[in-house]
This record gives structure tokens, sequence and C-alpha cells, in this order.
């Protein structure tokens, strides 16, 4: 027969550091948040100012359409796409969600203010069957600086909150 030993081991980490970081991560969840969505909603309006302004791979106008702006006068540049009345530029929004969380995309609310024109339901319509996609996901350098962002804020966070030890 032969003796065993049985070795016990505890080890104790104090973990109350970093349980008050991911407190106050969450109670300051919505400035996070926030930096997050102004970075992508910075970025549609840069996207869509581009691709509305020609080339891009946003299919191009009728040759109809671009001859009824230049009659009718409505657009600096009748080549422009989806910028008739800066409605669906001015409705790019970020919005609250129940769940806490933020929303950017097309908010078509105003709907009855003058300049709008265009619903969410024709929006939808140049983004799919017209092949002019308004709504995206952001890039792969924006996402990186949406979380540069976010990082940055929480390391203020981190910083605030061990002063006040």
């Amino acid at each position: 027969m032969s003796d065993s030993i049985i070795l016990k081991i505890d080890v104790t980490i104090d973990i109350s550091e970093y349980l008050n970081i991911m407190r106050y991560a969450e109670k300051n969840r919505r400035i996070l948040v926030e930096l997050a969505a102004e970075r992508y909603q910075q970025w549609l309006i840069r996207r869509f100012l581009s691709l509305s302004g020609g080339g891009g791979h946003w299919t191009e106008l009728k040759q109809s359409t671009v001859d009824r702006k230049e009659r009718e006068g409505l657009v600096e540049n009748p080549n422009w796409i989806l910028r008739e009345t800066g409605s669906l530029l001015d409705n790019i929004t970020m919005e609250d969600t129940e769940d806490g969380s933020i929303t950017v995309g097309y908010n078509d609310e105003d709907a009855e203010h003058e300049r709008s024109v265009m619903s969410i339901g024709e929006l939808v319509r140049h983004q799919y069957a017209e092949g002019r996609d308004a709504i995206a996901e952001p890039d792969s350098s924006t996402r990186r600086r949406m979380a540069a962002d976010v990082k940055k804020e929480f390391d203020k966070i981190v910083r605030r909150m061990r002063k006040k030890k």
C-alpha cells in the first residue's frame, strides 16, 4: 500500500479594484457608447457625401434623372445622388433604444418637415433595389477608431476612479 499525500493550496486574490472598474464602466456606459456612436455617425456622413457625389460603387443616376434635375435646378450638381433636399443627410441621427444602446441611422420622424421628401421605405428601395447602400457597417479603420475612442475614455474613467482612493 502506498502512502498518498493530499496537498491543498488556497489562493486569495483581491479583485475589488477590478469590480470597482466594472462598476464605473457600467455607470459610465452611456458616455462610452456615445463616443463610438458619434464616430460611426461622422463616418456615415462622410461616406454619404462621398458616394452621393458620384463615383464609388453607388449606381449612377439615369440620364433622364440628371436631365430632370438640370431642368428643375434642384441641386448644385445634377449628378448628386439622394441629395435634392438635404433631408436624408439631415436625418442621419443617433438615438437611444429601450435596451440602453444607441442606434445610428436614418430617422424619418420629421417626414412632415418641408425638406423631408424621402421616407424610410424609399431609403430601403435605394439601399437594396438600386444598389445605393446609404446604411453600411463601418470600415475597419472606423471600427479601430471607435474602439480607441472608447478605450481612451475608459482609461480616463479608471484614472479618475483611482484618484478617488
